[in-house]
């Protein structure tokens, strides 16, 4: 083994090692291996041959990146490994810090983003910056041998434009006042913005969603009605008159062919009592007298006791009247069974229908729709073409400041929310880790496609080019997208949760309430009280004839 190769494989173990036993400190785990590179370099330098002081070449800082990266890969925890590739990059970024005074801190202009920063202003110890962009920031002025410093603007915005002079307002205003070097927010930089700043590399992609409280199985009044449409139980009505009057209209035909006995009286077979009858109220009162209060009460009591599944006193006589109660003990069978089936399965796994799925579906609600003040987004709603969605959607905009309000109400349903899906990842992340719970559902069609985030630099700054490669590297190895996702692991069991369909199912069970049994009570209530009334009805009637 030559003596470059032994040295080279001693220090890589020597990394593996720091970097197993503490994956925290991202700048001095950068400084060291910055240092390791360089003596890695000298040590192959003084195998070829060269001077140790020599400039290394372009392909000799690629070959020592390779190494350093194959090598560190193999550190044994997945967060091991990005931090390890991270710092490895910055390792090869020695060029980007030329030129740069790093007398002063970076500062970054920086504002609340879900998902990637979280700003608080504390009376004791000033401001608070955190969330997953830190530890790029941290890689940054590791490379810039520098520190940071956080500047937040006055109205707390991304930037909007003021006028047609150039006046930002927000973060963009800051940069392209040279207030900062930078911004510390990656930022969706639309054609205005770029004339006022300069862009780097892309970081992030993402794409604008809906999103708005996931509805859930409650007490519902009227639940029992539920396993038929509206439609459904209008047919059914019309159905029970139709058999009443089909009953009713051949009953007193087979009262009019019935053949009568030749005394005054005939026998009618009920409920297996026979029942004397005089032939001539039978033949001559139609509709009236006591046969015809018996055709009007039977055909109602066979209308009512077959649907409702109860016996009934009276049995169909000859032979249109069986065809026609036969008929509908048929249909009342097929009726009763599909609705008991049907309840059983809403009570056993419910299902709830979604207020909307895309932007046309929620401009057809009175839901109000949350936009983000100052942003790319709000700016489109704003200057939307009249007739267009976006148009439409400003008599249902609220648009503010307050990000913690926003998602406030929005958790709480209020208002749906039209944002990124990183920003609402990151509500479903804090939501599900407090209360375990995935409360937001997120419409299943995106509305503009896809969008990239990116940072500003000040026009004409240095940073941008220098910056741009370290970015770059960032972006291809990873190590962004694996920051980001360790900031939202728990979005992701909200996101397998998530229905692609109009309709959700409730995986909890939900215990029955007292709320689920009024629609059954006021039934059985409004039941009771038309059997008091007809009582008292008879009793009165009675009294009467009397």
């Amino acid at each position: 083994m030559k003596c470059g190769e032994k040295h080279e494989k001693d220090i890589d173990i020597l990394v593996s090692q720091k970097l197993s036993n503490s994956v925290k400190g991202y700048s001095a785990v950068s400084v060291l291996l910055v240092k390791f590179n360089a003596k890695l370099t000298d040590l192959r330098q003084q195998e070829s041959g060269a001077a140790p002081g020599r400039p290394q070449s372009a392909g000799d800082s690629d070959r020592t990146s390779t190494t350093m990266v194959t090598a560190l890969v193999t550190t044994p925890t997945a967060v091991a490994v990005a931090i390890t590739v991270a710092t490895a990059v910055t390792a090869t970024a020695s060029d980007v810090a030329t030129g740069y005074d790093s007398s002063r801190c970076l500062k970054l202009g920086v504002v609340e983003f879900p998902g990637f920063l979280r700003v608080r202003q504390t009376p004791h110890s000033g401001l608070e910056v955190s969330g997953t962009l830190t530890k790029v920031h941290t890689i940054i002025a590791s490379a810039l041998n520098t520190c940071v410093e956080y500047e937040v603007p006055k109205d707390g915005l991304f930037g909007s434009q003021l006028d047609n002079n150039g006046n930002w307002t927000g973060v963009i205003g800051q940069v392209s006042r040279k207030e900062v070097d930078m911004s510390g927010v990656p930022m969706v930089l639309d054609i205005k913005r770029r004339m006022a700043t300069d862009s780097s590399v892309w970081l992030y992609m993402d794409e604008r969603v809906l999103a708005y409280k996931q509805p859930v199985p409650e007490a519902d009044l009227a639940g029992f009605l539920k396993p038929y449409t509206t439609m459904m139980w209008c047919m059914i009505i019309l159905a029970l008159l139709a058999v009443y009057a089909a009953l009713w209209l051949t009953q007193l035909f087979e009262v009019q062919l019935l053949p009568h006995t030749p005394d005054s009286f005939q026998v009618e077979a009920t409920a297996g009592q026979l029942v004397k009858r005089e032939s001539g109220t039978a033949k001559n009162s139609v509709g009236r007298g006591r046969r015809g209060e018996d055709v009007v009460w039977t055909s109602c009591l066979w209308s009512l006791t077959a649907p409702l599944a109860q016996s009934s006193s009276w049995w169909p006589r000859g032979v249109s009247v069986r065809v026609v109660a036969g008929v509908w003990l048929l249909m009342a069978l097929v009726f009763s069974s599909i609705y008991r089936s049907n309840l059983k399965a809403m009570l056993i796994l419910p299902r709830v229908s979604l207020p909307f799925t895309n932007m046309e579906e929620l401009l057809h609600t009175s839901i109000p729709c949350y936009v983000p003040q100052a942003t790319v987004l709000h700016g489109l709603v704003l200057a939307a073409e009249p007739g267009s969605q976006l148009y439409r959607l400003r008599q249902q905009m609220i648009a503010h400041r307050n990000v913690r309000k926003a998602r406030q109400d929005t958790l709480r349903g209020k208002h749906a929310a039209f944002s990124t899906r990183l920003a609402i990842l990151s509500i479903l992340h804090d939501t599900f880790a407090q209360t375990r719970s995935c409360p937001l559902y997120m419409a299943s069609a995106d509305v503009f496609g896809g969008t990239s985030y990116q940072l500003a630099f000040p026009k004409g700054s240095t940073l941008t080019h220098k910056l741009n490669k370290l970015l770059t590297r960032l972006q291809e190895a990873g190590i962004l997208k694996h920051l980001y996702l360790q900031g939202i692991r728990h979005a992701s069991g909200c996101l397998r949760s998530m229905s692609a369909t109009n309709a959700l199912s409730s995986t909890t069970l939900r215990p029955l309430e007292l709320g689920d049994f009024y629609g059954v009570f006021s039934v059985y209530g409004g039941g009771m009280f038309l059997a008091g009334l007809t009582l008292l009805l008879e009793l009165s009637i009675g009294s009467y004839r009397h």
